[in-house]
């Protein structure tokens, strides 16, 4: 049953590409041929070369899933050499908003209270519309603006036949495309899955944003909008408004009197300091969330996805994109062998001549150092991202920094002005003491591997969720406010056991 169901999925995205033309994208993984010629011979589509925001459109129309797959499939489009004609943000990829009544009895089911009593004026159009969530304007009663996020009903359901699908496609594209392993596309689906699911509980952003938020206090570049703990829960959630130009929007920040340059600057500062020097970084950069206050500083208007980084991991990143920057590559090598990141076999002179080889392709004009980078990452040989699947994360990130640098400072050499940053947050990074494993293996025969008897229990690993006392209080309340809850569990087992004894 359940492949019928995958079978019938997979007929439908097949002929969302064919509308879109954009069947060339499912054509050249080979993953589902019968698919393809069906839906080609009824849509009679072409299967030229398709475009970054072509497929993303397509996507768009599969599910919430695909949508935010089309996104990153667009960031990595040129860097890995797809055959794409160009990418970019396209509003034609939106979906439609849903009604203002469903957000206004999300809202209202979600806090207990009746939208008028919560605010005391609310926007019913939307002004941000996202495949998981929408953004309405609204106003406290103490006069405070706020932006109420809500999310898309159905879209958890929606979210894992999506995933539980892309997972279905991916495995077929490694057992046909042997010679794709080194892109460790599982690892990256993975990946994209945990922060997907991670997106759709609003609760765990708002303790994120907590977090960054405290990385940061006192910076005068780099701030997040603060949440209104009172007016938000899993599905809902509410911030301060952020007015000012999008960072995205060279005129715009121009107009309003800013430097583009030291608009970069601050930008590429508090991306890296939030991957090496404090570990935990905003995984999906937009140019559309992130905006320009009347000081100056950047404020992030909405977070998403929060990756965490161990310091080892940090380290060894910082010390390869310092070799790559200044054409080191001994020392850039030297990284990646104390990282672990390459088989055991590797030498360094070979792993130099290795990172040579891909760097020296960016003269032959194939694309920009940040798309080195992703070479370097992705290069079968070297099989880096094998174990480390987040670099997938910030390879996206990165990528999407640089389209912003493109369309804002376009002059502005991007890693001349990021290798100090890189320098310095190094220095910040916790000195290692001791061979330390960062990936510790699965817990065997009751203890983790490793670990001698009568040991003390490692710490928590560096990437768990730190739960604010906000945070923990939304969580009580969410349960307090169904005192029910308890009492159904009883009634349940109570049943089941009954049940038991009777049969």
């Amino acid at each position: 049953m359940d492949g019928l169901r995958n079978g019938f999925r997979v007929l439908g995205l097949a002929r969302s590409l064919a509308r879109h033309d954009a069947l060339s994208a499912l054509e050249r993984l080979d993953i589902a041929p019968g698919a393809v010629r069906l839906a080609k011979l009824v849509s009679g589509s072409r299967a030229d070369a398709c475009s970054a925001n072509t497929l993303a459109r397509a996507l768009s129309e599969a599910g919430p899933g695909f949508a935010a797959l089309g996104r990153l499939a667009g960031l990595f489009w040129d860097p890995l050499q797809l055959g794409a004609r160009g990418a970019g943000d396209d509003p034609r990829s939106r979906p439609p908003p849903f009604a203002a009544h469903v957000a206004r009895a999300t809202i209202a089911r979600e806090l207990r209270q009746p939208v008028a009593s919560l605010f005391s004026a609310f926007d019913d159009a939307p002004d941000t519309i996202g495949h998981l969530a929408q953004v309405h304007h609204a106003r406290s009663a103490d006069g405070r603006a706020l932006a109420v996020k809500v999310l898309r009903p159905g879209v958890h359901g929606a979210l894992m036949r999506d995933l539980a699908l892309i997972r279905l496609l991916a495995d077929r594209l490694a057992r046909r495309r042997p010679e794709w392993r080194g892109l460790r596309i599982e690892d990256a689906i993975d990946g994209f899955a945990e922060a997907l699911e991670t997106e759709i509980d609003f609760r765990i952003e708002a303790a994120a944003a907590t977090e960054i938020a405290d990385n940061f206090a006192g910076d005068e570049t780099f701030r997040l909008a603060g949440t209104d703990w009172e007016r938000s829960t899993r599905r809902v959630l509410t911030r301060e408004l952020v007015t000012g130009p999008r960072i995205g929007e060279r005129d715009a920040i121009l107009a309003a009197g800013f430097d583009s340059d030291q608009v970069l600057g601050n930008l590429i500062a508090a991306f890296f300091k939030q991957v090496l020097r404090d570990g935990a970084f905003v995984a999906e950069v937009s140019g559309e969330t992130l905006r320009l206050a009347q000081d100056g500083a950047i404020v992030a208007a909405d977070l998403g996805a929060v990756v965490r980084l161990t310091p080892g991991v940090r380290r060894n990143l910082g010390a390869l994109l310092v070799g790559l920057v200044v054409r080191d590559f001994e020392s850039a090598a030297q990284a990646l062998l104390e990282a672990g990141w390459v088989p055991p076999h590797r030498e360094r002179a070979s792993t130099a001549r290795t990172l040579e080889r891909i760097a020296g392709a960016a003269a032959g004009g194939w694309g920009s150092f940040s798309h080195v980078i992703v070479r370097v990452f992705h290069d079968a040989e070297l099989a880096i991202l094998e174990g480390q699947p987040r670099l997938i994360s910030f390879e996206s990130a990165l990528l999407a920094i640089e389209r912003i640098a493109i369309a804002i400072a376009p002059q502005t050499p991007l890693w001349d002005t990021a290798l100090p940053v890189i320098r310095s947050c190094l220095a910040d990074i916790p000195a290692q003491s001791g061979r330390r494993i960062e990936h510790p293996r699965p817990v065997a025969n009751g203890r983790a591997e490793g670990r001698r008897p009568g040991e003390a229990p490692a710490r928590p690993p560096v990437d768990a969720l730190r739960l604010y006392p906000k945070a923990i209080r939304r969580l009580r309340l969410d349960v307090e406010k169904n005192p029910f809850l308890p009492m159904m569990w009883i009634v349940f087992v109570v049943f089941f056991l009954t049940l038991a004894l009777i049969l």
